[in-house]
């Protein structure tokens, strides 16, 4: 919708209304109410607009992470589903970027009325990155939520349908047959345009780059403490199995628990795909799944995931684990996994239910687990 039939609203890659969600009141005078307060609160979020942004991604990122949050408590959950017990009570941080008369609204403004509808866009703790191979272009996914008086909305909302479909035949009238049922138009060159596409996804590689780590004479296994200090913008999994690994520690419980096993600092102004990463890493041999290996890109504030693997039953077979290979990642399905442009820094991370037989970190529920070292080879692209 936004790429491809709304064009022109995708502001600086975010789409601003992945998550959405309406909220009805009965007076235009709480509309006021409730946007005066974001406004006052946020008020340093809006100037300059963020879709006047013109920096890079790790720039953007800063932007927004330096933002002012409205900051709100979560209810104390009383389920025990373990996620929502990590949650209870909890401060979360709504990043919000924008406050706006919804654009139905404008002849109550022009007419010198208080709008009924009110369009806040937020991010919820850190923008969501979402990563377009084989380029690593990118988009930011942020929340919306509909402020409005309920009559108006209810109104607004039956003649919807017919809206929407002419908005998209407006954009893509090649869509058509879909919508009627009927065959594609034979004039739709389909060939042309799947030539294009495999033309833009080769890439030309100037020359190769090498990272490793040999922990064979002293091989890493868990201890708690370890977890990474960054959000990963990609990844909320991840982000709630720090959490309860950093409030659990080295406790018996049967959460998962995250450690950082290496990092590695790449040039920020390079833009580069990965060919292999092989990761020497086993565990005590038995029992289910135990640990998911995470390769990161630390991109200004946040990091994002860029390839992963379970150490799984036919894993344990191998002398190292790839991640990627002859620039195949295998858990995108993809060729050609390209670093966003701006990354400092590589990590790699395990997740699991980690824990060690004797010493520090014991834990008798925990798998054990020893970390040998990696090797990942990195293509230098040229820029067109």
């Amino acid at each position: 919708n936004k790429l491809f039939v709304r064009r022109g609203q995708t502001a600086v890659n975010i789409v601003g209304d992945a998550i959405r969600s309406t909220l009805l009141v009965d007076h235009e005078d709480d509309v006021e109410k409730i946007t005066s307060m974001i406004e006052e609160v946020c008020s340093r979020n809006f100037k300059p607009k963020l879709k006047d942004f013109t920096g890079s991604l790790p720039e953007l990122l800063e932007r927004i992470h330096d933002m002012d949050p409205l900051t709100l408590k979560m209810p104390n959950f009383t389920s025990g589903e373990m996620l929502e017990a990590y949650l209870s009570g909890r401060d979360v941080r709504f990043l919000i970027y924008r406050s706006k008369p919804n654009s139905s609204q404008m002849d109550r403004i022009k007419n010198g009325l208080k709008p009924h509808l009110v369009n806040v866009n937020f991010f919820i703790d850190h923008p969501h990155v979402h990563l377009a191979n084989p380029d690593s272009s990118y988009l930011l996914a942020a929340c919306e939520i509909q402020i409005g008086v309920k009559e108006t909305v209810d109104g607004l909302r039956q003649d919807h349908t017919p809206y929407e479909r002419a908005r998209l035949l407006d954009g893509l009238p090649s869509i058509k047959h879909v919508l009627d049922g009927s065959p594609p138009h034979p004039s739709i060159a389909y060939s042309l345009v799947k030539s294009a596409m495999i033309n833009h996804c080769r890439k030309k590689i100037s020359k190769f780059h090498y990272l490793s780590d040999d922990k064979n004479s002293d091989p890493t296994s868990w201890t708690s403490g370890g977890e990474p200090d960054l959000l990963c913008a990609n990844n909320d999994v991840l982000n709630f199995n720090t959490i309860a690994s950093k409030e659990d520690g080295a406790s018996e419980g049967y959460s998962n628990k995250v450690q950082l096993l290496w990092e590695g600092a790449v040039d920020a102004d390079v833009a580069y795909v990965l060919e292999e990463v092989s990761v020497r890493i086993n565990d005590q041999g038995w029992g289910n799944t135990s640990i998911n290996i995470q390769l990161h890109a630390q991109v200004g504030p946040y990091t994002l995931e860029i390839a992963s693997r379970f150490l799984d039953v036919g894993e344990r077979e191998l002398d190292s684990i790839h991640l990627v290979l002859d620039g195949y990642n295998f858990s995108r399905f993809v060729h050609h996994s390209c670093l966003p442009l701006g990354t400092t820094k590589l990590l790699l991370i395990a997740v699991g239910w980690l824990g060690r037989s004797e010493g520090e970190g014991f834990r008798m529920n925990g798998h054990t687990f020893e970390y040998h070292g990696l090797s990942i080879k990195l293509g230098e692209l040229l820029i067109d």
